[in-house]
């Protein structure tokens, strides 16, 4: 009588197991985000509008593959508006779009731009105008990348983008930018943000509106 010689069945069940290991890992579909709109009277009769519109979140796999290492590519409108019949009239205005990244650490020392005009990230909400708020001669989109070096401590504040305008509207359009987070033991959360600074003879102003908090 001829033998029939079986293959185990656990080969089969390994090779099933390698297939499933070897298929790449799916995306996350782009997530929307919902718009903001935030309107403040100032103590000079200026009415501001500030709004964040087509916020979009892309969660990429890390190009690296490391587990510590989160990445993803925003896409963010910011707009500011100045109406109304002031008392004084405005001097200067400032409008900054740009994200805080955050995982219980503090990645404020380990900023790094790429894609950009150059300059660094630091300084920001610092204590004059223009140039003296820190800000140098930093104009148009600040990168086209931004990597976070993350240490322990709390969060950190990413501008993108700020333009200085004399007129009453401005409008910031950041597309595609990625974001890395590195040296994270935690989940990466990020939040948008757009700032309004406007200036008068009589004093300044300042309003933040602030995007719905995202995992990186």
């Amino acid at each position: 009588m001829l033998a029939v010689r079986r293959a185990p069945a656990t080969v089969t069940a390994a090779l099933a197991s390698a297939a499933v290991a070897a298929a790449p890992l799916a995306c996350a579909d782009p997530q929307v985000m919902p718009d903001k709109e935030q309107q403040v009277v100032t103590a000079t009769g200026w009415i501001v509008n500030v709004l964040t519109t087509n916020e979009i979140i892309d969660h990429i796999d890390n190009l690296a593959g490391a587990s510590n290492s989160w990445q993803a590519r925003v896409t963010l409108t910011s707009e500011a508006r100045i109406t109304g019949q002031g008392n004084s009239p405005i001097q200067d205005a400032q409008l900054e779009t740009g994200y805080f990244v955050g995982c219980r650490t503090d990645s404020s020392p380990g900023v790094e731009l790429g894609g950009g005009i150059g300059g660094t990230a630091g300084g920001v909400g610092g204590g004059g105008w223009g140039s003296a708020f820190g800000y140098g001669d930093l104009q148009g989109s600040l990168g086209g990348s931004i990597r976070v070096l993350l240490k322990p401590g709390g969060l950190t504040q990413i501008p993108l983008d700020r333009i200085n305008f004399r007129e009453k509207s401005a409008i910031s359009e950041v597309t595609n930018v990625n974001i890395e987070a590195d040296g994270c033991g935690g989940q990466v959360k990020i939040q948008s943000y757009a700032t309004v600074k406007i200036r008068t003879d009589r004093g300044n102003n300042t309003q933040v509106i602030y995007g719905e908090p995202k995992d990186l």
